[in-house]
């Protein structure tokens, strides 16, 4: 459902980019529009962690293996020691429309969606292995834990996000314009198994955010080219998670919202004109991403004498750095 809800979106974004310019003479003349088609690419890693541990805090948020003894009886449970890497190349696809009805104010609708993603192989760890004692001779003696359990699996990576927002232009001379932004952006960063066999281990997580965002904006105007600058910064966002790790009976499930944090986001492109209205040039976008917060999480409890799901809340972490580089197209009327 998901995915057809954002292919209709991106479909009909591209049909709003391409089709405001056939009614541009029904724009008055003191309306500004600009419409912007990019083709990108995008770099990223996220990590979703537990971040009270003292253990990962002194190695540096390593795996230590095998875990120091005194420490080890403590953590059975998987979710102790729960951390997840992603990275992701994905190829995507940008639209942006920009309008300026008076010189003072203008408002901007955005949207965005990765395409072709292919299949990737992701890595939980987690731990320490809990190790039975096998000598039947001796069944007083306590299981023993080694190491951290691992779990691969195939997933595909989806992203989306749509944004709209408002400019307030302090200055709009000829040459430079220089704005505050603010506005509201939904992300979604999804990871489904791309063999959803029931048999076999998997991996699916699903991270929503809701940011609502404030910035500055400067644009500059040539003769024949244009570039503009942008940051954007938010202490209010929020990311829902939803993960559930199956290693083939046993499984793992966290749920919850991320609260504590923030994102900052830096954008640059630069233009040139092809044609008198026209424009081709390069964009480039950083994101980083610090969040913090409280996640209820089920797994097993540990103890080899039972077999139970138990259901507590954690601390958690997640961090995330994106690079994104492109070719842009622009339509000024």
């Amino acid at each position: 459902m998901t995915r057809f809800v954002t292919t209709i979106a991106a479909v009909i974004f591209f049909l709003t980019c391409t089709a405001l310019p056939l009614y541009a003479q029904w724009i008055p003349r003191h309306f500004n529009a600009d419409v912007s088609f990019r083709v990108e690419c995008l770099f990223s890693n996220q990590t979703l962690s537990k971040y009270d541990d003292p253990v990962l805090r002194t190695q540096n948020y390593g795996n230590p293996s095998p875990p120091p003894g005194e420490i080890t009886i403590g953590f059975a449970n998987p979710i102790e020691r729960l951390r997840i890497d992603y990275n992701n190349n994905l190829p995507v696809l940008d639209g942006m429309v920009e309008l300026t009805p008076v010189p003072s104010v203008s408002a901007r609708l955005r949207g965005c969606t990765s395409v072709l993603a292919s299949d990737r192989t992701v890595t939980l760890s987690s731990g320490p292995v809990r190790v039975i004692t096998a000598n039947p001779n001796t069944p007083f003696i306590p299981d023993f834990f080694v190491g951290w359990r691992e779990l691969s699996a195939s997933i595909k990576p989806q992203f989306w996000f749509w944004e709209a927002a408002g400019l307030y232009n302090l200055s709009y001379e000829g040459f430079y314009r220089y704005s505050l932004v603010g506005g509201f952006r939904q992300e979604s960063w999804s990871y489904q198994p791309s063999n959803n066999d029931a048999t076999n281990s998997y991996l699916r997580d699903d991270f929503t955010s809701q940011i609502p965002f404030i910035g500055m904006q400067t644009v500059m105007n040539g003769p024949c080219w244009k570039a503009r600058f942008e940051a954007l910064g938010s202490p209010f966002m929020t990311k829902k998670v939803a993960h559930t790790a199956r290693d083939q009976v046993d499984y793992i499930q966290l749920d919850g919202s991320l609260t504590q944090g923030g994102f900052i986001e830096l954008q640059i492109d630069g233009n040139i004109n092809v044609t008198p209205n026209g424009l081709m040039g390069v964009y480039a976008q950083y994101s980083y991403e610090q969040l913090k917060g409280e996640l209820t999480g089920t797994s097993k409890d540990g103890d080899r004498l039972r077999n139970d799901y138990l259901t507590t809340s954690y601390n958690f972490y997640t961090l995330k750095s994106i690079w994104t580089l492109g070719l842009s197209g622009s339509i000024l009327f």
